[in-house]
């Protein structure tokens, strides 16, 4: 059997043949892949790029990948068609509906073999995406315009809002006409109802990178005390949520320090007339760097850059804390993986939160605007050994349940069973 995988990034194997960075998102492709390759299954796997010198047909050891040309809809359907026509798969699994090829793929795919995963959802997170930033901080001016036409920036945060909602638009046809979705979680169940009644909804949890699963536990005792573990992205993320928090941490734990995983330092010294530019047309990097001057937390800051699976392991088990301080969210991974290991974790109450960690009993579940609590249960973690270790062993064993390696592995088999035996295969 062979499967056509359509994902929104680069798995590491073919970010090392291609010499980039491994990406610190989709650890559950990771995951998914290693069981695939204990079946018969032979896995075909698809992204997209911007880079005309990365398009092109690897034929590497664990798959084989396809990189197309963001381009035109058009362009991406012809590019779909040719390499559905040369593989002929058998199934097709979409992961992810937030971008214009996940639609280019779908409408020319054969739609009784075809299942979604759901990541996220634009139609809902597009109304998240200030996440509590100020209007004029988000604004997209005439020079945030200027600077793109001149390539030099000008992404403001009002710019990701209205790629979001244009993207809403191809993830909308997506729903309504998919025959099988994984929704991941109730919150994307729930999503996935308001657009189409009549889909049928496969149940399949995570599977997460195989570090995770090495019996690695985290312990008090080990851990580098008044240290925070968290992922840096753009703004749905919340990066500037914890940084509220920990303006209030710092005055009872002078020593915190946070871990922020994130492709860069977006700290930039900027003076003269690049600083009156950035002051002019924000981005968010430039709000996140104003938040640290402000509060003065530059030395409390730790951007490691972006971490493969074991760098990622390390940096939790020598944490106190890992932060989800999401604005919007389904299911998030790193604070499964952060579970798994037993790192003491608070989250923010949304999307699934509340099913992923039962409040005081396996971590800490906050209201995102709420920075005061999120800044409590931070100290309350950092205060009280007893406390993060009896958290610890709550989050383990739920992490056992929602990321069971083996359970979920055989949910991802039977969803594909499921589908391949529904209809007989159509030539493409």
């Amino acid at each position: 059997m062979k499967v056509l995988w359509l994902i929104n990034g680069m798995l590491p194997e073919l970010s090392a043949h291609l010499r980039l960075a491994p990406s610190v998102f989709g650890g559950w492709l990771i995951g998914a892949q290693s069981v695939l390759r204990a079946t018969d299954y032979e896995l075909v796997v698809c992204s997209t790029t911007d880079k005309e010198e990365w398009v092109g047909r690897y034929p590497l050891e664990s798959a084989v990948y396809y990189v197309v040309k963001n381009s035109s809809l058009q362009e991406q359907q012809k590019a779909f068609r040719e390499i559905l026509n040369t593989e002929k798969p058998d199934l097709i699994h979409i992961y992810g509906t937030e971008f214009m090829h996940s639609w280019a793929l779908f409408s020319v795919a054969d739609r009784n073999r075809t299942v979604i995963t759901l990541q996220g959802l634009l139609s809902f997170c597009e109304a998240k995406v200030f996440a509590d930033i100020p209007y004029k901080t988000c604004k997209d001016t005439l020079l945030h315009k200027v600077l793109r036409l001149v390539h030099r920036g000008g992404r403001s945060i009002e710019l990701q809002k209205r790629s979001f909602r244009d993207r809403a638009r191809y993830e909308k046809l997506i729903l309504e006409n998919a025959k099988y979705i994984n929704g991941l979680s109730d919150w994307g169940n729930a999503g996935v109802r308001m657009f189409n009644p009549n889909c049928e909804l496969i149940p399949c949890g995570s599977v997460l990178r195989d570090v995770f699963y090495d019996g690695s536990r985290w312990e008090a005792d080990k851990c580098e005390p008044h240290t925070i573990c968290c992922i840096y992205s753009y703004p749905i993320k919340g990066f500037h949520k914890l940084l509220e928090a920990l303006n209030i941490v710092r005055m009872y734990y002078p020593d915190v320090k946070v871990y922020a995983i994130a492709k860069e330092n977006p700290y930039r010294d900027y003076r003269g007339i690049k600083k009156i530019i950035m002051d002019l047309a924000p981005d968010y990097e430039w709000y996140v760097q104003g938040l640290i001057d402000r509060y003065g937390l530059r030395e409390h800051l730790i951007f490691p850059g972006f971490l493969n699976a074991e760098q990622m392991k390390e940096t939790m088990l020598r944490s106190n804390v890992f932060v989800s301080a999401s604005a919007i969210e389904n299911q998030s991974t790193a604070v499964g993986e952060a579970m798994l290991l037993g790192l003491p974790t608070v989250i923010s109450c949304v999307g699934d939160a509340e099913n992923m960690i039962a409040h005081g009993k396996e971590g800490f579940v906050y209201s995102f605007d709420q920075t005061q609590m999120l800044a409590y249960y931070i100290c309350e973690i950092f205060k009280e050994k007893g406390l993060a270790e009896r958290l610890s062993e709550g989050a383990v064993k739920k992490a056992s349940v929602l990321f069971g390696k083996e359970e979920n592995g055989k949910l991802l088999l039977h969803m594909y069973d499921r589908v391949l035996n529904n209809e007989p295969k159509r030539v493409f």
